[in-house]
């Protein structure tokens, strides 16, 4: 009975060995034809679908679109009603047409008016200033009174300060008087119907670009609050796609490379892209850097926030000794292999640029040379 377990233990210990072993593979080196494709997840990211919303509350009025139409940039897509606009905007207009027609009067009516006074002030305090000089040497002559001599003095000293005045006002007219207040209104008012006129387009929403409609969310008649997605587009533009790739793939990749892509949704579909952005940081947490690929057959069924994968023809390699990857190893930087003679099986250096996971190209193993599995 002991006997017969023991030799069942010897033959599943036999048996488990054997298993474990692993079979020893040859390979002999030849040159070959090399493409090295790149695969990795993709997510159709852009164009995303953009919200159009109201921008104060209203009735709707018309619908220009409808579900699933191509609506072309500044055409109607939605409009609200807008008495009240109009009204704001009729009025803010008025309001500037007068404010402009005061300030060019002002212009052509007050100040030709001052500076006319200016003028006229400036000879008389020249006729006051010759009265007053003329009776100061009378007065060192006693040839008049001091009072008279005093009269001439208060009457040229009441034009100079008439005439500075005037100057005054004729100087500070563009900064700080009348021009200047109109100026100001004009400003205020040039800003109030530039409000009013936006707020009147408001209400009346047209394509903001070449798009495509999305979603519907309201009808004629309905009235809406302030802020209410009344309609969901997406621009119409060429479809982009995300996905990260392992960072040791980044020497391969360069704009233009092309790329065949199958949506997880249609797997049946080949859709040909191309790559348009390689970002030149890595994700250091991920070790990873992000790609953009570019979709130039439009295709009904993509959608935004599709999923598949791509696979980036991103290398072609002609008439190389490729070696696969298990066939060779590695000694912390150092590459070697196992080579196959007559005398036996001797280890070697190698030196090789890894393409991918599956395939070395190597530059000192000749062609023919028969190599050993690791």
């Amino acid at each position: 009975m002991r006997l017969s377990i023991f030799l069942t233990a010897i033959l599943g210990a036999c048996i488990l060995v054997s298993a474990c072993s692993k079979k020893v593979e040859e390979y002999t080196v030849k040159k070959m034809d090399l493409d090295y494709n790149i695969l990795a997840n993709c997510t159709v990211a852009y164009p995303d679908p953009y919200d159009i919303t109201a921008a104060s509350a209203g009735e709707v009025k018309s619908i220009g679109a409808e579900e699933g139409g191509i609506v072309k940039k500044g055409e109607a897509l939605i409009g609200l009603d807008d008495f009240n606009e109009q009204q704001a905007l009729s009025i803010s207009k008025a309001n500037l047409t007068d404010t402009e027609i005061r300030l060019k009067n002002a212009k052509e009516e007050d100040l030709p008016a001052m500076q006319e006074q200016l003028k006229s002030d400036k000879v008389a305090l020249d006729d006051a200033q010759r009265n007053f000089d003329r009776s100061t040497e009378l007065a060192k002559t006693e040839t008049i009174t001091r009072a008279e001599l005093e009269q001439a003095e208060n009457k040229f000293k009441t034009a100079d300060s008439k005439y500075k005045q005037t100057k005054l006002r004729v100087d500070s007219y563009a900064k700080t008087g009348q021009e200047a207040s109109l100026n100001n209104q004009l400003a205020l008012l040039k800003a109030k119907v530039e409000i009013d006129r936006k707020n009147l387009e408001d209400r009346h929403i047209t394509a903001p670009y070449d798009c495509l409609v999305v979603k519907i969310n309201t009808k004629g008649g309905e009235k809406v609050k302030s802020g209410a997605v009344l309609m969901t587009v997406i621009e119409k533009k060429d479809w982009v796609l995300e996905t990260d790739v392992d960072q040791k793939e980044l020497p391969y990749l360069k704009l233009g490379l092309k790329a065949d892509i199958l949506f997880d949704a249609y797997p049946s579909e080949k859709v040909k892209a191309e790559i348009n952005f390689v970002c030149a940081s890595i994700d250091m947490s991920k070790g990873t850097c992000s790609l953009k690929l570019v979709i130039k057959d439009r295709k009904a069924f993509i959608k935004h926030g599709m999923t598949g994968n791509a696979e980036i023809r991103a290398a072609s390699f002609r008439e190389v000794l490729a070696v696969p990857s298990r066939f060779i190893g590695r000694e912390g930087r150092d590459l070697f292999c196992f080579i196959k003679e007559k005398e036996g099986v001797k280890k070697s250096s190698v030196f090789a640029k890894q393409v991918g996971e599956k395939f070395y190209i190597a530059d000192n193993i000749p062609e023919g040379t028969v190599l050993v599995s690791k």
